[in-house]
Formats: C-alpha cells, sequence, structure tokens
C-alpha cells in the first residue's frame, strides 16, 4: 500500500506568537492576514515515482498554491476529475501537473486570503478578551467590538479583507496584529495567559530584539496602548486601513506602496468586490437574540467553567488551555466517575 501512498503535510494557518511560535522572517501572527499567519511550509512524498519523478525529489517549489486547491489536486492524483458540474466550477486548481513537473508557474494566479465582512473581533469579543477589559473599568455600556479594542489595542482583527493578484497584494480593513516578532518570540508577550488583555511587549520590538528582526508593525496598535486610546472615534482615526504590497519584492510585507500605485490598489479592490458579490452569507451574522434558550445555558456554563485568575494577574480571564495538573486532575475525576 506504500508503493501508492501520497503524503501531504502542511500547517493551517501561522504560528501563535503568544505561545513562543516563530513566523520569522514574516509579520503577523495567527488569525491575521498578513504572510505570517497564512504562508505555510509543506511538503509531499511518495515513493511511487509516477506520483513525484526521480528528477524532483529533494527539489523546492515556489509554486502559488491555497488550501482549496487540495481537494482537486488530490482528486487528480487518484485519478479523478473537479470539473464543474451543475453548480458550477469550484475554487480549488489542480496542482499536480504543476508539482510533477517541478515548475514554479503556477496555474493559481490569484488567491483570496480572507473576507471577513463581521470580524472576530465582534463575533468573539468574549474569547479574546479573556473575558475582561480593564480591571476596574465599567463596560456594561460598551459593544463587544468596543471592549475588544480596549483590551486588545486593535491586535483582534475586524472587518477586512485581503487578496493577491500576481505579484501584489493587497489587504484593507482592521487587519489586527501586524509586528514582526523576529526568531524567537517567547519574550514579545508578557503574561501567563494566551487570551487577555494585550500584553506585548512593545518596547522589545522597538528596539529590535536580541538578533536585532523585530520590529513594531505600521498598523498603529502600538499607538493605540500606548495613549490608552478608548473612544471609537480616536482608535478608528488611528488604526491603518490599506496596505499593497509587492511580495516579489517584499515577501515579509515591510513596504506598503499604496501610496505608490493607486492604480493597482483600485484593480484588487475590484476583484475583492467580485467575490464579495459572489461570497455566502456568513454564518456569524446569525445574532444572538435568536438563540434557543439551551445555547444561551450552555454558553453562559462554558464561560464559567473556562474562567479562572492565574498567579500575577489581578482579574479572572477565560483560557481554554488546561495546564498539565488540570489535565491530571480532570483524567482522576472522570475516572471516579466511570467507577460509579
Amino acid at each position: 500500500m506504500y508503493d501508492n501512498t501520497f503524503i501531504f503535510a502542511f500547517s493551517d494557518n501561522g504560528g501563535d506568537v503568544r505561545t513562543g511560535a516563530s513566523n520569522h522572517p514574516y509579520r503577523g501572527d495567527k488569525m491575521s492576514v498578513w504572510e505570517g499567519g497564512t504562508r505555510s511550509p509543506a511538503f509531499i512524498h511518495s515513493p511511487n515515482p509516477n506520483i513525484i519523478p526521480e528528477n524532483i525529489r529533494g527539489t523546492d517549489s515556489e509554486a502559488l498554491g491555497h488550501a482549496v486547491d487540495l481537494f482537486p489536486t488530490l482528486l487528480s492524483i487518484a485519478g479523478g476529475s473537479a470539473r464543474p458540474s451543475s453548480t458550477g466550477a469550484i475554487d480549488g486548481i489542480d496542482m499536480f501537473s504543476t508539482w510533477k513537473s517541478g515548475s514554479n508557474d503556477s496555474p493559481r494566479k490569484e488567491m483570496v486570503y480572507n473576507i471577513d465582512p463581521i470580524g472576530m473581533a465582534n463575533t468573539g469579543g468574549n474569547f479574546f478578551t479573556g473575558g475582561t477589559v480593564n480591571p476596574g473599568q465599567d463596560t456594561s455600556k460598551l459593544s463587544q467590538l468596543d471592549q475588544t479594542r480596549i483590551a486588545t489595542s486593535g491586535n483582534i482583527p475586524e472587518s477586512c479583507a485581503a487578496i493577491r493578484v500576481g505579484k501584489y497584494k493587497l489587504v484593507e480593513g482592521q487587519a489586527g496584529r501586524g509586528d514582526w516578532h523576529g526568531t524567537d518570540p517567547s519574550a514579545t508577550w508578557t503574561a501567563n495567559y494566551i487570551m487577555g488583555p494585550d500584553a506585548t511587549n512593545y518596547e522589545l520590538l522597538e528596539s529590535g530584539g536580541p538578533f536585532g528582526d523585530m520590529k513594531v508593525g505600521d498598523g498603529n496598535q502600538y499607538e493605540i496602548w500606548k495613549n490608552k486610546i478608548h473612544t471609537r472615534s480616536e482608535f478608528e482615526s488611528t488604526i491603518k486601513m490599506l496596505w499593497l504590497f509587492d511580495l516579489e519584492k517584499d515577501p515579509a510585507e515591510h513596504h506598503d506602496i499604496s501610496a505608490e500605485h493607486p492604480e493597482i490598489v483600485e484593480q484588487l479592490q475590484k476583484r475583492l468586490q467580485f467575490y464579495r458579490d459572489n461570497a455566502a452569507v456568513p454564518l456569524a451574522v446569525v445574532p444572538r437574540t435568536v438563540w434557543t434558550i439551551e445555547k444561551r445555558k450552555q454558553m453562559k456554563a462554558r464561560s464559567r467553567g473556562f474562567r479562572r485568575r492565574l498567579p500575577g494577574v489581578p482579574f479572572p480571564i477565560i483560557d481554554l488551555y488546561y495546564t498539565d495538573e488540570e489535565v491530571a486532575k480532570n483524567n482522576r475525576m472522570k475516572n471516579q466517575k466511570s467507577k460509579l
């Protein structure tokens, strides 16, 4: 069976810098549209020379690909076809012939990173803020969006979109954390929780870090954190909302060229609008007001169950990550229940 096996290993996204994961040399973080949050290393393997010819073994490919290409590619390797059906063509492109030839010239010429008309800061604010904003601050009258902005300094993405056409990439909207965290990001997040009020070590990022490979992003989250910008008008006039990059010359997205090339910005915005016009309505738009009673009870219990106090943190936060001791305790409780 192994002789006819094809293995494709890849990641679903970039690393989470709050856990010490490095996306160097790229900018950004897991959950973002920056290259550090979306570009993933991968490898393919098969002992079968009809699947991977001998002459391309051990080589690298720079052919552009997207996660949606996996389905038609695997189907092609298995001898099938993803031809358009009665419902139309699929979004994926068969990459098998490109990989097999060893070519860097991909049939994929453009790629949508994301189109999020709602924003994670709107739909998951209670999770991203750790269930709190600022200790002692009355936030009862603030929207979930405003609370997320206050707690995370604009580092959680809001409504945003990104697309690549050829060598150009356009990012528009509030795209979230876009710093360069370097080879070792472990010291750039100073808290012992993952989700909660912003604990980015901006001074370290600004200094370049121990290896000179850290840098504060140009989205102005640092200014929001430093100046404690909490009002909606101040936030929206401070946060940056548009970037254009030439990824062939600048794969790590250091240089925004949108001001120099407004015509390219306009072209890519038109392509984004095309995809918006043809996209399905996001499921996240279903308002909480239509949740069932059971759903409300479930979410309330889940929030209570994951709220905890951590050493050195003066307020309770919601953290879905168990410590080793808690995992062992939970397993003991499960065993006791099973004996009963």
